[in-house]
């Protein structure tokens, strides 16, 4: 119905006594306005918008901490377990390797063996460089069946590291 006929319909009652004379249509009638009735969807799109985005930006900022922080707790394990010199496995990687080895060893009935060489020569480089660590190497052999099949290989890596290498151009 439109204004007019809610006008009619109240004076109508009026006269019949069933409205009070005072009685008054506005905020009764509804008048269509798209702009007024859309500002709340308009207000709430935007309020959702804005959550949106706060979220995925919270959620870009997470994922990238995440591989920050991951690829920092790599790095310091493996700056643990490795020299700093020569980023070979240390000591304390070494023993770790030895313990989970000795007891695979045990279940698999297998021997291991620890080959270790002393290398005098590098202390020179290692004092030029201001590196503390000593300089042996050692090898962990496994897999073999008898102690034989490791002193083969181990053989072998002294052959291999016997001959001279220079250093600097000397």
């Amino acid at each position: 119905m439109n204004e007019g006929r809610w006008k009619h319909a109240v004076e109508i009652h009026q006269e019949a006594g069933a409205l009070p004379s005072t009685f008054d249509l506005t905020g009764f009638l509804y008048e269509f306005n798209p702009l007024k009735d859309l500002k709340w969807a308009c207000n709430g799109l935007t309020i959702s918008t804005a959550i949106l985005f706060i979220s995925l930006a919270f959620l870009y900022y997470n994922v990238r901490l995440n591989r920050r922080l991951k690829y920092s707790l790599e790095r310091v394990n493996h700056l643990s377990q490795h020299d700093s010199l020569t980023d070979l496995p240390n000591r304390i990687l070494f023993a770790d390797r030895l313990q989970s080895d000795y007891f695979e060893s045990k279940t698999r009935q297998e021997t291991i063996s620890i080959a270790l060489h002393r290398y005098r020569s590098l202390k020179s480089i290692n004092d030029g460089y201001g590196h503390q660590e000593g300089n042996e190497f050692v090898v962990l052999l496994e897999g073999f069946p008898n102690a034989s099949g490791a002193l083969e290989v181990a053989k072998k890596i002294q052959a291999s590291v016997s001959t001279p290498i220079s250093h600097g151009g000397a």
